[in-house]
């Protein structure tokens, strides 16, 4: 077993923190944790209009490069993404990875999927990577009425690790944005919907909800406001946001934003197997100009024990 990286947690954050022991912050400034070969790596990660010859950065070539490099030297295992806008630049992505395999919401294997997405590059859509030689991918579907106009992508897996053959669900999310009363009471209502098909579709699954939330855990990026995933927060014997601690030691997880917004919920079955402190937002040093190479969002991660 090995060191990994630090979280820089601030102790008055730690104080402020209203979370049950189920749900911790850091504990501490710096709080180590330590990896082991039965973890599994989660992550998500908004690529801001990825491979569109019109918005987001104005090199797609030098994004899809950037992007393999992240995600080359984070190596998650399983990787959730959003605003994916071209297919092929989804596709020289895979190729620059080969150990990963992945789909787009509009995949063919994905149900549902054309029906709910325009058809790229018309609009951007969530994707999925996952390495070949952990996780494999044995069904996807886009899950209509959660989010209208914004579906999620589901995906059961099959994880190996330690000898063993784990099924996770794994839903890649990308909810309704902006700092406004109604794009909040919309976020609300989206909270209650993922959590209502949670419970009725997933109620005994190692689940976890990845992606950009738009909204922060604690309180919301309407100021003033509660955060209106307060219904799955507050669920702690069901359900558990393990990217919290970052809400409360402050640590945004976009370049121009100060919140935590792109988040990783999860069900009490994968919440028992966190690792504590483990939740991670990677800002490259290594990346030369990233807001305007790359995109606006910075990978989040977070990381679970399921071996022995």
């Amino acid at each position: 077993m090995t060191k990994t990286r630090r979280i820089g947690a601030l102790m008055a954050a730690l104080a402020a923190c209203s979370c049950t022991a189920d749900q911790e912050a850091p504990a501490s400034a710096d709080a180590d944790f330590v990896s082991s070969p039965g973890d599994l790596v989660i992550g998500s990660w908004n690529l801001e209009y990825f491979g569109s010859p019109t918005m987001g950065v104005p090199d797609d070539a030098l994004q899809v490069a950037n992007a393999a490099t992240v995600i080359a030297r984070l190596e998650p295992d399983v990787l959730g993404l959003e605003e994916i806008a071209d297919a092929s630049r989804f596709e020289e992505l895979k190729r620059a990875l080969p150990e990963y395999a992945g789909l787009t919401a509009v995949d063919p294997d994905v149900t549902g999927g054309a029906a709910a997405y325009p058809p790229l590059p018309a609009y951007y859509h969530p994707a999925l990577l996952v390495k070949r030689d952990r996780a494999q991918i044995r069904s996807a579907k886009v899950v209509a009425g959660i989010d209208v106009g914004r579906p999620p992508l589901e995906a059961a897996l099959t994880i190996a690790v330690g000898g063993q053959q784990i099924d996770l669900v794994v839903i890649v999310a990308h909810f309704y944005p902006f700092a406004e009363p109604a794009a909040w009471s919309r976020r609300r209502d989206t909270g209650d919907r993922l959590k209502a098909y949670l419970d009725t579709n997933h109620r005994d699954d190692m689940v976890a909800v990845i992606g950009d939330f738009n909204d922060d855990v604690d309180t919301s990026i309407l100021e003033g406001w509660p955060t209106p995933y307060a219904q799955l927060r507050d669920d702690s014997a069901h359900y558990l946001f393990t990217t919290q601690g970052l809400s409360v030691a402050g640590q945004g997880t976009t370049v121009d934003w100060p919140s935590t917004i792109d988040h990783h919920l999860v069900t009490n079955e994968l919440a028992a197997r966190f690792v504590s402190h483990s939740a991670w937002v990677e800002r490259p040093p290594y990346i030369a100009n990233y807001r305007n190479t790359t995109s606006d969002h910075y990978p989040v991660t977070t990381r679970y024990h399921l071996g022995p």
